[in-house]
């Protein structure tokens, strides 16, 4: 999906990764869509309704310089095998072009590839929405993972880290975790059960923009949490330094920005709490560093 307004691209999004994937923004810049805004947005658009339809609406002077053009490809199935494209298809992008204002009404006119004439409708919701800055269409989740589905999940702080496998057909919390690495401690998978709960779904503070690797500590990380699955690539989140009062680094597998989140967040990922063994560990302990 691209739009352009006054001849300019203002957003792109694309879908990535196996099953439709997650919504990315590719224009202003490249990075993970909030998934929920870009669904709300697509609706949005192809709710739009003609209030009028104009067949002899002069189609230069109504919507030839639109104020918004929206491509949407992939928008319908495809035809037939051998059958001509249709706008809106797989094949063929749909282009709706939402052009000038019709005089005391809040209507615009507009028109759109798969229909000849011109048509009225209310775009007023959908321009207002186009008004929020780029950065408000970013994810701000740090993390977003399903567990029931993965084969492995990894939790590391420092040197101490533990190795935790999904067993196949079990439900109950007590039987569904079984520990593999290290076999000799002592595991607490109601515990784990829930850290994993908490921690699958993480909202960031904020974009950490400009940070380097230097100050981030990102290229020998402090703790990471990876979880991994039979069919897709794994998730991956790893912490960093303190990036303030109350935050620290964080980055995720695959993403290209460098996020802050809650120091009380990222204390979570530690797996001496689920370790009867050892004792926990500090929020801000520096990588390598407590019981082994």
């Amino acid at each position: 999906m691209t739009i352009e307004r006054d001849g300019s691209p203002l957003l792109a999004f694309a879908r990535r990764g196996p099953d439709g994937g997650a919504w990315w923004l590719t224009h202003p810049f490249e990075d993970e869509a909030d998934g929920s805004a870009a669904n709300a947005l697509v609706g949005r658009i192809v709710g739009l309704r003609a209030e009028t339809i104009l067949d002899d609406a002069d189609r230069g002077a109504t919507v030839g310089s639109s104020a918004v053009t929206i491509t949407l490809t992939g928008a319908t199935p495809a035809g037939p095998a051998g059958a001509e494209p249709r706008p809106g298809s797989n094949e063929a992008p749909l282009v709706l072009r939402v052009g000038l204002p019709v005089a005391d009404t809040p209507l615009r006119f507009a028109d759109i590839s798969d229909r000849p004439p011109v048509f009225e409708l209310d775009a007023t919701a959908l321009m207002d929405e186009l008004e929020r800055p780029a950065e408000s269409w970013r994810s701000m989740l740090a993390l977003d993972v399903t567990t029931w589905d993965a084969d492995q999940i990894v939790m590391r702080r420092g040197e101490r880290s533990i190795t935790v496998e999904r067993v196949d057909g079990e439900f109950e919390v007590e039987k569904k975790w079984r520990l593999i690495d290290p076999e000799s401690a002592s595991f607490d998978p109601a515990g784990f059960d829930a850290a994993i709960g908490s921690l699958a779904r993480l909202d960031a503070v904020r974009v950490a923009h400009g940070a380097t690797a230097a100050e981030t500590g990102l290229d020998d990380p402090l703790a990471s949490l990876i979880v991994r699955y039979p069919d897709r690539p794994e998730a991956r989140l790893d912490i960093g330094r303190a990036a303030g009062d109350g935050e620290v680094y964080a980055r995720r597998a695959g993403r290209p920005v460098t996020l802050a989140i809650a120091a009380a967040d990222a204390a979570r990922i530690d797996p001496s709490v689920l370790r009867q063994d050892v004792p926990p560990a500090s929020a801000t302990d520096a990588p390598g560093e407590g019981s082994p």
